[in-house]
């Protein structure tokens, strides 16, 4: 009896080693899960925060290029504005131009045809001139030739009357 006595402490003293063994193993285990908790948490906590980081500069970089976009807009309509108005005043400078142009070509036309006729015009007068400078041409060379016929007269009557002697 005393081996029974033994065995059944034996086996109580494993039972309750045991027992004490698997407390201490499930106090680890709770304490292991609750750190494994605890890392879970602040992975998840610390990925929270990355990812909740890059949002924000994904964000920021988002605003900025809204920003961006939005003065490149503007700066595109302002051009936009500046172009239309410059086309505007253009259309008009060229209207005034294509006017300005009819109205040279319009004062040349008349500026041709007065100098066409002042042309002709003088043209008459110098063949005026010209038939009076050959009527002129004709009248001196018909007094020359008269005067040469005077002068061949008189020498040919003072050949032939002998000069008289001046009486003293």
């Amino acid at each position: 009896m005393d081996y029974v006595l033994i065995a059944a402490a034996a086996i109580i003293g494993a039972l309750v080693g045991y027992l004490i063994s698997m407390r201490r193993a499930r106090v680890a285990v709770a304490e292991e899960l609750v750190k494994a908790q605890r890392r879970a948490a602040q992975a998840t906590k610390n990925a929270r925060a990355e990812v909740a980081a890059e949002l924000e500069r994904k964000d920021h970089a988002v605003s900025a290029l809204e920003a961006r976009l939005d003065e490149e807009r503007q700066k595109a309509e302002q051009a936009h504005s500046r172009l239309q108005a410059d086309v505007t005043h253009l259309q008009g400078e060229r209207a005034r131009l294509q006017a300005r142009a009819q109205e040279l070509s319009q004062h040349v036309d008349e500026m041709r045809s007065e100098m066409g006729q002042a042309n002709e015009e003088s043209m008459r007068e110098l063949e005026e001139l010209h038939e009076i400078a050959n009527a002129f041409e004709q009248a001196i060379q018909r007094m020359e030739s008269r005067r040469l016929a005077t002068d061949r007269r008189v020498k040919q009557e003072s050949v032939s009357t002998p000069v008289a002697a001046p009486k003293a």
